[in-house]
């Protein structure tokens, strides 16, 4: 598991950076990368192997890259260890973000780290902030990790806290199955955001004419009948079955985690559950 920590608020001109640690951290060379259109005023920070951060940290390799940041394996030229260093996106719609990572980070650098099993929780070691050509500056009004993106983030409608209940049910099925809830990808025919609001549709079933069509992004990918453009008859397969049938979950417990996370996948975000009703559903309480 890869150790990283963030930064603070964001100012003009100035990227978020975060450093962490782990023994046997191990770079992986991945064929998908970030957009590089991305790298602009507000985006990513331009950085190469052999960059010396903060006047400490040496760029050895990329080791990954997210919707909001990039990560970077470096030397701790002062330690001598190996460390994760993520540069935040600095674009003032990461900010919050931002903010609460790195507050979960000191969270779990507090009396927690005592525990034994504290070598397997993400630790904050460093923090600070890089100036770069790429400023402070609104950069997208896209919210989210693209595999955790609600419905309505997709379709350019009004969000709020209900976007963020369904990405909480996406990692929950990724913290149990091992999967990705929504996978998309792009082809030459479909665009990712079709091929992600496809996968939608053929776990959850049609979505109503008035959601999907309820966004400015809405004509782009269905007809006024609320029928996607590109994409042919689609294949439903239950949330149910799929834990049943692909992950070989007993029924019982299939049964009561589909409906754990049914209530946060309403694709109406006014109905789905709270996190305070989350955590008193039967799946997490008996």
């Amino acid at each position: 598991m890869l150790n990283d920590d963030w930064k603070t608020e964001c100012s003009p001109g100035v990227q978020h950076v975060r450093i962490s640690f782990h023994e046997q951290l191990d770079p992986k060379d991945n064929q998908d990368s970030e957009d590089p259109r991305e790298y602009c005023y507000g985006g990513y920070h331009p950085v190469q192997i052999g960059d010396t951060l903060n006047r400490r940290y040496q760029v050895v390799s990329k080791l990954g890259w997210g919707y909001f940041a990039t990560v970077w394996l470096c030397l701790d030229l002062r330690l001598g260890l190996r460390v994760a260093v993520k540069v935040l996106k600095s674009g003032d719609g990461f900010t919050q973000a931002g903010q609460d990572e790195l507050a979960l980070l000191r969270c779990a650098g507090g009396p927690t780290s005592r525990h034994p099993s504290s070598q397997r929780i993400v630790q904050l070691l460093d923090e600070f902030k890089v100036a770069g050509v790429n400023g402070y500056k609104h950069f997208c009004e896209e919210i989210q990790t693209r595999q955790y993106r609600s419905l309505e983030v997709l379709l350019g409608s009004e969000y709020g806290p209900p976007a963020d209940i369904w990405s909480v049910a996406c990692l929950a099925f990724e913290l149990v199955t091992g999967d990705s809830l929504f996978e998309p990808k792009v082809s030459k025919s479909i665009s990712q955001e079709e091929d992600h609001i496809a996968q939608i549709i053929e776990l959850l079933g049609r979505i109503p004419p008035a959601v999907a069509l309820s966004g400015k992004y809405s004509a782009d990918y269905f007809s006024r009948r609320g029928d996607l453009c590109r994409i042919g008859p689609l294949r439903l397969w239950s949330l149910y079955d799929v834990l049943v049938e692909k992950y070989h979950i007993l029924l019982e417990e299939a049964s009561g985690f589909s409906d754990f996370l049914l209530r946060m996948l309403d694709y109406h975000p006014e109905r789905r559950a709270t996190a305070a009703q989350c955590l008193r559903h039967p799946w997490l309480t008996s």
